[in-house]
């Protein structure tokens, strides 16, 4: 556990911290922060997922999680 600790209380509850690894968490200004995480299960589909507002996206690759970032502006390109 790590990042998991930084998670505001109400978000706790909804996400699947068995099977999942919170990576990062981009703070918006309000109650409903980005949260990017890697699936711990070998045999997954998706192994990464960004949960915002309660909907869940999916992503085979690390790079698919950031040009997402990107395109919805949570993220700078560098």
């Amino acid at each position: 556990m790590g990042k998991e600790k930084q998670l505001p209380k109400h978000l706790k509850k909804s996400q699947d911290l068995k099977n999942f690894e919170v990576i990062r968490i981009i703070s918006l200004g309000d109650l409903h922060p980005v949260v990017v995480m890697r699936d711990k299960r070998a045999d997954s589909k998706g192994h990464w997922c960004i949960q915002h507002r309660g909907s869940g996206y999916y992503f085979q690759t690390l790079k698919e999680v950031t040009d997402y970032l990107i395109k919805r502006n949570w993220i700078k390109a560098s």
